[in-house]
C-alpha cells in the first residue's frame, strides 16, 4: 500500500514537472524581454516620429494605447511573454516622445500576473 502511494506521487510529480517544462519551453526566444528591447530599440531609433512608431507596433501586432498629447507618450503591450506554473509574465514599453513628437526613449517593465 505505502509502495502504490509513493508512486502515485512521483508519478504526479512528474506530470507537473513535465508540464511546467512544457509551458517554459514553448515560448520563443524573440518574445523574451531583452529580446523585445533589442528589437524595438534597433527598429525604433532615437528621433523616429510618432506614425512611424505607430506603423512599426500595427505591422507587428502588438497592442498599443492612444498617443497621450499632454504627456508624450504611447504605451504598449506584448502579452504572454513567459508563462510559468502560476505566473504569467506580459511586457509593457512605454515609448517617451519629445515637443515635436519625435522618439526619446522607450522603458520596458515587466508585469507579472497570477493565475
Amino acid at each position: 500500500m505505502k509502495t502504490q502511494k509513493l508512486l502515485y506521487v512521483v508519478g504526479f510529480l512528474f506530470v507537473v514537472i513535465g508540464a511546467y517544462i512544457g509551458i517554459k519551453n514553448d515560448i520563443p526566444a524573440s518574445t523574451k524581454e531583452a529580446d523585445l528591447e533589442s528589437k524595438f530599440k534597433a527598429a525604433l531609433l532615437v528621433g523616429t516620429d510618432i506614425k512611424t512608431v505607430i506603423s512599426y507596433l500595427d505591422a507587428n501586432k502588438v497592442e498599443h494605447g492612444d498617443f497621450d498629447k499632454d504627456n508624450h507618450q504611447l504605451i504598449a503591450m506584448v502579452g504572454n511573454v513567459e508563462k510559468g506554473m502560476f505566473v504569467v509574465t506580459d511586457v509593457q514599453i512605454t515609448f517617451h516622445f519629445d515637443k515635436d513628437d519625435k522618439l526619446q526613449s522607450l522603458l520596458l517593465k515587466e508585469l507579472l500576473t497570477g493565475l
